[in-house]
């Protein structure tokens, strides 16, 4: 093995055995298992955003896309809607469809629709802005990884010198 002159002249001993291949081994590996992860990770929120979106497309109800969600959101206002509905439901028993009473409740529960599909076109937006994340972390990972091993194959190539 060639001798790092500039290394062993400047560097201290704690770093010159940072940079020593067998560490450099260790670090690819920490990257091997990051990029796993990473996978991993991506996998699970791409799988997250198909769901929503092929709920979405089906026209699936807000309760069915809360559920698969997990949306303490979505849940408290699908809560908030069904006791509109109920109350809805006995001010148009008792009044005519003209009536102010009615005009209002049904002004209250479109409103609450309306909050109840903004909360899902959110969820949506975080899920796919999560996805993008995921795949520019798995491949910034990917890199490292690359130049790492094109560092550990230098260094091996040195040592065999």
């Amino acid at each position: 093995m060639i001798p790092n002159v500039l290394a062993s002249r400047y560097a201290s001993a704690e770093m010159t055995q940072i940079w020593s291949a067998r560490n450099k081994i260790v670090a690819e590996r920490h990257l091997w298992l990051a990029v796993l992860q990473a996978q991993a990770d991506l996998a699970e929120k791409e799988a997250r955003y198909r769901q929503l979106q092929q709920l979405i497309r089906a026209g699936s109800s807000p309760a069915s896309i809360a559920d698969a969600l997990n949306s303490s959101v979505i849940r408290d206002l699908r809560t908030r809607e069904a006791d509109i509905a109920r109350r809805q439901s006995d001010v148009e028993s008792r009044y005519l469809g003209n009536h102010p009473s009615v005009l209002s409740i049904r002004s209250e529960r479109a409103d609450i629709q309306r909050q109840i599909q903004e909360e899902i076109q959110r969820i949506s937006s975080n899920l796919g802005n999560e996805v993008a994340v995921a795949r520019a972390r798995l491949e910034t990972l990917r890199g490292s990884l690359t130049n790492a091993r094109g560092e550990l194959a230098g260094a091996n190539t040195a040592e065999v010198r």
